[in-house]
């Protein structure tokens, strides 16, 4: 089974545990133990059921959502806005169903290698690279400092610091697949390095573990970071939509 199937598979297999696999087909609404106190609400349209993830205290509101057919993420959108939601935004999730694409980077003169989680003076470099990005930025690479992935590839600048930086992360849908996350410092955007970083990190990952699967999500919004899957060779799998309500 493709890359591209076992994704859809690990999304309603994750809902079956939640809802029951009878339970399974059109519009599911599943509690996510993981977004109680959010106030958030997913939708994962798969090509046979849609999904809708949701913090538990809103599974009776969404009720109405749930039925025998699937949902489009717009369709997801203004019904959970009817509902009093207010939107926070589309996103891109692609899966790596074939081989990965090298990207084109001129990288002269700089350096790719992992950094150490435990080494100080990488995190400091990662500390440097943090405060050099917007938050925003930095919460969708998901890159914390206290929880740091044992993987990371960095492009380090002739000038010492990292001019990108890639990583991986469980996904949440499913802990076989990895949820890539890439930050580029803005002085070396547009460059493709970040391509480049996260294609050497691809190699890396697979080199330690090579039964995971790979998993691109950005917002749809997000000519840059989309333009970098495409790139590398990721299949798209869906647009997801995800609201918030005031609990």
């Amino acid at each position: 089974m493709g890359s591209l199937d076992e994704y859809f598979a690990a999304i309603l297999r994750n809902a079956a545990a939640v809802v029951g696999p009878s339970n399974l087909g059109g519009t599911v609404v599943a509690p996510a133990p993981d977004r109680a106190g959010t106030g958030s609400a997913s939708s994962y349209p798969t090509p046979t059921a849609t999904v809708v993830w949701c913090d538990p205290a809103l599974a009776e509101r969404l009720a109405p959502l749930a039925g025998p057919t699937p949902i489009s993420t717009d369709d997801f959108v203004e019904s959970a806005t009817a509902l009093g939601a207010r939107l926070i935004g589309r996103g891109n999730n692609r899966v790596l169903a074939g081989p990965l694409q090298r990207p084109r980077s001129d990288t002269a003169g700089f350096v790719e290698r992992p950094i150490d989680p435990s080494d100080q003076g990488d995190r400091s470099l990662l500390t440097e690279l943090a405060e050099a990005c917007s938050e925003d930025d930095v919460d969708e690479a998901d890159l914390d400092l206290d929880d740091l992935d044992p993987v990371i590839s960095a492009l380090i600048a002739p000038t010492g610091s990292i001019a990108a930086y890639a990583a991986a992360r469980p996904s949440g849908i499913d802990a076989s697949f990895d949820d890539l996350a890439v930050l580029t410092h803005p002085a070396f955007r547009r460059r493709r390095f970040g391509a480049f970083v996260v294609h050497e990190f691809i190699v890396r990952r697979a080199g330690r573990f090579p039964q995971r699967r790979m998993l691109y999500r950005c917002a749809t919004a997000n000519a840059g970071s989309n333009a970098l899957a495409e790139s590398l060779g990721f299949t798209m799998a869906h647009t997801m939509g995800a609201v918030r309500f005031d609990l």
